[in-house]
């Protein structure tokens, strides 16, 4: 049987049905207000990769279920990863709770619907809301159960103490340049495995396949390979160098107690001020009104720098008021 005619399994991806007028509000990755820092210069983060779980069980009879929720497991571990980077404990959040809160079908789900509603709905622990306290058989009802008040509450707590953004890709964007400063979630299609002098590859059979599975990108080598962190049996795999992942994206995850350490620089040249933040990008404030409203201050606290000081920023030309920049902030 040709490739061509094999039977594609959809292994819970699906693409966005949003206008390209609401894409155009989209967060796009180097031209957002997201702070870039680099984390990891060499585009790798196996060091930070969270406990596998499966999104596939074996129920007592044998037969295999699937909860078809790759997007937000791939969406979690991409989390998880960060989490443990930028604030040195792992933590294990609930893909259970996502799932459900996202209104994942069993066709699956989309990357902007599960990215929105982490973003909005917050997350919980594994414990809260897990699999295992599921009485076998597993079943589609079970696992999508309502979920208690309480438990949801819980989500919105953790939205008091973190944020969560994401911004998608370009058609230009570098994946390998985007490793430095996350994990990206990605696309794949259908895989077959081919032996090379860096071991078993994985590559697109058929490039005319849809794209079927979301998984975690976590590594980069030029020229060589990829590697990916998936949520079946085998959880690592290497990827041919040349192959086109679909609809990359990332996610950054801030405290909001560190978001609003805000720095204010001003040019000795000018009288703007602007808002320094993650010491790279400046945002220039509508008046001095809106510096003594953040800042909490009567009078001046900041750096003042030459021009060629203030050109080794990223400069983000829109002014904003008090409250534009606590929307950049804190979302």
């Amino acid at each position: 049987m040709s490739s061509s005619k094999l039977r594609i399994k959809n292994h819970g991806f699906l693409l966005d049905e949003r206008t390209e007028k609401d894409k155009g509000t989209d967060y796009l990755f180097g031209a957002s207000p997201i702070p870039l820092q680099i984390l990891q210069d060499n585009s790798d983060w196996e060091n930070y990769l969270p406990t596998l779980e499966l999104q596939r069980y074996t129920n007592p009879d044998g037969s295999n279920w699937d909860n078809m929720s790759c997007v937000t497991y791939s969406a979690l571990n991409c989390i998880e990863i960060l989490y443990k980077r930028k604030f040195g404990s792992e933590q294990n959040f609930s893909d259970r709770f996502i799932s459900k809160m996202s209104g994942t079908t069993p066709n699956g789900n989309s990357f902007f619907k599960v990215a929105d509603t982490i973003r909005h709905v917050g997350l919980v622990p594994e414990e809260d809301w897990d699999d295992a306290s599921i009485t076998p058989p597993m079943t589609w009802d079970k696992y999508q159960a309502a979920i208690p008040k309480d438990v949801i509450a819980k989500g919105k707590d953790f939205l008091k103490m973190f944020t969560i953004n994401y911004e998608f890709f370009g058609p230009r964007d570098s994946l390998l340049e985007a490793l430095k400063y996350s994990p990206v979630q990605v696309a794949a299609n259908w895989n077959a495995v081919k032996n090379s002098a860096y071991g078993s590859l994985y590559y697109a059979s058929n490039p005319n396949n849809p794209y079927t599975h979301a998984i975690t990108l976590f590594r980069g080598v030029e020229g060589k390979f990829w590697e990916i962190f998936d949520h079946y049996e085998r959880d690592r795999k290497k990827v041919v160098w040349e192959y086109k992942f679909g609809f990359p994206m990332r996610y950054d995850i801030i405290k909001n107690s560190d978001m609003l350490s805000l720095e204010f620089i001003k040019s000795k040249a000018r009288s703007t001020i602007y808002a320094l933040i993650a010491g790279q990008r400046v945002f220039p404030l509508m008046d001095p009104q809106t510096f003594f409203d953040i800042s909490a201050e009567k009078e001046y606290k900041f750096k003042e720098v030459t021009e060629l000081e203030l050109k080794n920023y990223m400069m983000m030309p829109k002014l904003f008021t008090l409250s534009g920049l606590f929307k950049v902030l804190t979302g």
